[in-house]
C-alpha cells in the first residue's frame, strides 16, 4: 500500500502557470521527477483547487496486463455510455498499450487502487500528439486531485517526447468547464469550437479544441509563406493572432466561379468504399473513401457511428470543381444517414478551397496555426477548422473566459 508522507511539499505559484509554450511548462516543473515506469509521485502543490483536501495520485504507465482495468474505468466513469466503444474492448486496449504510438497513464490512489486513466496518441510523422480519455472512477471523482493528475501526465508526456512531438492538442468537453480549466493551467489554449460534435452520457455536447506548441513549431518550423484566406475567416484568424502573434495575412475576395458542367461530370466519376471497424461486436466506425475514377483525386473521412459525426477528412484534388463534387457527396452522405455534424481542416493557403466549403454551408470556427506538418519541406502549415451541424446549438455549455471570447468572435449565442 502506498503511504501518505507528512512532508513539506513545494508550491508552484499561480503566476508560474498558464504558460505559453511546452518549453515554459517544462521549465516550471523541471525539478519534478518523471520516472513513470517505477511510479511517479506528484510531490508538489498547486496554489488553488483541492490543496490538501484531495489525494494526490501516483502515476504509472499501463502494461498489457492492465487492459481490463482500463476498460473497467471507462465503463464505470461513463456508465457504459462512452461513444468510443473500442475503449470497452479488452483486446483492442491490450494491443494499443504495447504500440509505440499509444500510451495509457494510470492513476493510483494512496490505498493502492487504480482509480483513473489518461491516454495519448502520437503521430511521429506529423510531430503531433493527441491527449484524451481522461477518466476517474465515480467513487473517486471527489477524492482525487484531478488538476495534479493532469499536470503530472503532461510533465511525463511532454518531457518524454520533447524532441519528437512539437504540437499537442485535445478536444475538451463543454458540458462543464473543468477540463478546459485544467488544460489552461498547463498553457493549453482554446483555438476552435466544435458545435454539437459529441455525445456523452447519451446527451449531445459541443467540444473545443485546445492546443500547445513547442517554440519551434510556431517559429522556425512554421511556413514562411503568408496565409491567404477569404474575408469570412477574419474573426477566427484575429482570435488566434491575439494569442500567437501570427504576423502577416492576406485576404482574398474570391468568387466560386465554378463550371457546373465539370462539377456534374466529376460527380459521376465518384466511387465510394466503406470499411466498418467493429469492437465488442458493435460497428463503431466507418472509414469512407471517395475516389474519382480516372484521376488520382480522393476524399476520405471517418464516420463515428455512436456520435453521429464525420471528421478526419483528408483530400487531394486537381481543381475546385473536383473538390465541389466531393463536398456535395460528403454532404449527401451525412444527409442520407441523418448525421448531425461534419468537420474538415482546410489549408490557410488555399482560398479557393475555403470558398468551396464556405459556400456549401461549412462555417469557419477556428484558425489553428502550425497544424499540419509537411515532411517533404519540413515545416508546419496553418489550417482553418470548418464545420457544419444540424439542429439547434445544444444549451448545456459551460465555458472558460477563452471559450466565451471565441464564441463571441463566432457570433454564437449560448
Amino acid at each position: 500500500m502506498l503511504k501518505r508522507e507528512l512532508v513539506s511539499l513545494p508550491i508552484f505559484p499561480k503566476q508560474k502557470l498558464f504558460v505559453s509554450t511546452i518549453g515554459e511548462f517544462l521549465e516550471v516543473f523541471r525539478d519534478v521527477p518523471s520516472d513513470i515506469r517505477e511510479g511517479m509521485p506528484l510531490n508538489f502543490h498547486l496554489p488553488f483547487i483541492y490543496q490538501n483536501s484531495r489525494a494526490s495520485p501516483v502515476l504509472f504507465l499501463a502494461s498489457p496486463e492492465d487492459a481490463r482495468e482500463v476498460v473497467e474505468i471507462c465503463k464505470d466513469a461513463y456508465e457504459g455510455s462512452y461513444p468510443y466503444k473500442e475503449m470497452e474492448d479488452i483486446e483492442y486496449v491490450r494491443r494499443k498499450i504495447v504500440a509505440p504510438d499509444y500510451h495509457v497513464i494510470l492513476f493510483k490512489h494512496l490505498n493502492g487502487r487504480i482509480v483513473g486513466c489518461f491516454k495519448c496518441f502520437l503521430d511521429f510523422d506529423a510531430k503531433k500528439g493527441y491527449m484524451g480519455g481522461f477518466m476517474i472512477k465515480k467513487a473517486f471523482q471527489s477524492k482525487i486531485d484531478v488538476v495534479k493528475a493532469i499536470v503530472g501526465s503532461y510533465i511525463w508526456m511532454w518531457r518524454e517526447f520533447r524532441d519528437e512531438i512539437l504540437v499537442w492538442y485535445c478536444e475538451n468537453r463543454t458540458a462543464h468547464a473543468t477540463s478546459q480549466y485544467m488544460t489552461e493551467v498547463c498553457g493549453i489554449k482554446t483555438v476552435a469550437f466544435l458545435p454539437n460534435k459529441d455525445v456523452f452520457y447519451n446527451e449531445i455536447e459541443s467540444d473545443v479544441i485546445g492546443i500547445i506548441y513547442d517554440e519551434l513549431a510556431l517559429d522556425a518550423l512554421r511556413a514562411k509563406n503568408v496565409p491567404t484566406i477569404i474575408p469570412e475567416i477574419a474573426n477566427v484568424f484575429f482570435f488566434a493572432d491575439k494569442r500567437y502573434a501570427l504576423g502577416s495575412v492576406r485576404f482574398q475576395h474570391i468568387a466560386m466561379g465554378l463550371n457546373p458542367l465539370k462539377v456534374r461530370k466529376y460527380a459521376k466519376l465518384i466511387k465510394i468504399t466503406v470499411k466498418k471497424l467493429t469492437y465488442c461486436e458493435k460497428a463503431v466506425y466507418e472509414i469512407v473513401t471517395f475516389r474519382m475514377f480516372g484521376t488520382k483525386s480522393h476524399f476520405s473521412f471517418v464516420h463515428t457511428i455512436f456520435s453521429e459525426n464525420l471528421e478526419k477528412v483528408e483530400y487531394a484534388v486537381e481543381n475546385s470543381e473536383q473538390l465541389k463534387a466531393f463536398v456535395d457527396e460528403f454532404i449527401r452522405f451525412a444527409s442520407e444517414r441523418n448525421l448531425r455534424y461534419q468537420e474538415v481542416f482546410v489549408s490557410a493557403y488555399e482560398p479557393a478551397h475555403q470558398r468551396v466549403f464556405f459556400e456549401a454551408g461549412f462555417e469557419p470556427r477556428g484558425y489553428v496555426p502550425s497544424w499540419k506538418y509537411d515532411n517533404e519541406v519540413g515545416y508546419f502549415e496553418d489550417c482553418v477548422v470548418f464545420n457544419r451541424f444540424k439542429g439547434r446549438l445544444c444549451k448545456n455549455l459551460e465555458l472558460t473566459k477563452e471559450g466565451v471570447e471565441l464564441l463571441q468572435q463566432l457570433h454564437l449565442n449560448f
